[in-house]
């Protein structure tokens, strides 16, 4: 694993050229999404940045942007709501993206959700850790990976849940329906390995060669 010190020298070393100038935060209103949002914003460097949250989360965030904001007066910071639990938001955020900029440099994907009081599905008949944590995340990609591939330093964060990689994958049952399947601890586990087995996919197609994921 790469050490504290390691990560921070690398930011240091960035540059109004090498920054990630254009920057899609998913899940950013806390965590580790939030943290990464700040130290980037904090390089005081030239930047622009999406912020996706649910609008119940805005007025926590405002403060936040705003003082970020103070802090680097060359950061543009926009604020996008949406549901993204529902995947039709995550279409509408995408095509909002997609007519607003030509290329992204970064995505950052951290949104989750921890479904320890059973299943709950959307209204789109999707459990809610599954919508956040795969489908959600698989369609952000994919459908962001025009702009991606016109930067010329191309990166996609995803940070879920590397240590709880394990071959014990439901192949027969991959949204945890049958009877005994779901619960907090497989759910997480099966997310986590359908993100890596598509992530990988994605890596290892020439087209994206210049493409940069990782996972946690």
């Amino acid at each position: 694993m790469v050490s504290l010190t390691e990560v921070r020298a690398s930011n240091a070393a960035l540059t109004p050229c090498t920054v990630p100038k254009t920057a899609l935060f998913v899940g950013a209103t806390s965590g580790i999404g939030k943290y990464t949002l700040t130290e980037l914003v904090s390089l005081n460097l030239p930047v622009k940045c999406y912020v996706v949250g649910r609008k119940a989360s805005e007025s926590a965030m405002r403060p936040v942007l705003e003082a970020l904001r103070r802090k680097n007066t060359q950061a543009e910071l926009v604020w996008v709501e949406a549901e993204v639990s529902l995947l039709s938001e995550v279409k509408r955020v995408c095509e909002f993206i997609k007519e607003e900029e030509e290329r992204l440099d970064l995505v950052c994907l951290t949104a989750g959700y921890a479904p320890f009081g059973g299943r709950h599905d959307t209204a789109e008949g999707i459990e809610v850790t599954h919508a956040l944590q795969y489908y959600g995340r698989i369609l952000f990609t994919l459908t962001l990976l025009p702009l991606l591939r016109a930067s010329p330093s191309p990166r996609v964060l995803t940070v879920l849940g590397g240590s709880f990689l394990s071959t014990n994958l439901l192949v027969d049952d991959l949204d945890l329906r049958k009877a005994g399947n779901f619960g907090g601890m497989r759910s997480q586990t099966h997310m986590s390995i359908m993100n890596t087995l598509f992530l990988d996919r994605l890596a290892s197609d020439p087209q994206n060669a210049r493409e940069s994921v990782f996972i946690e």
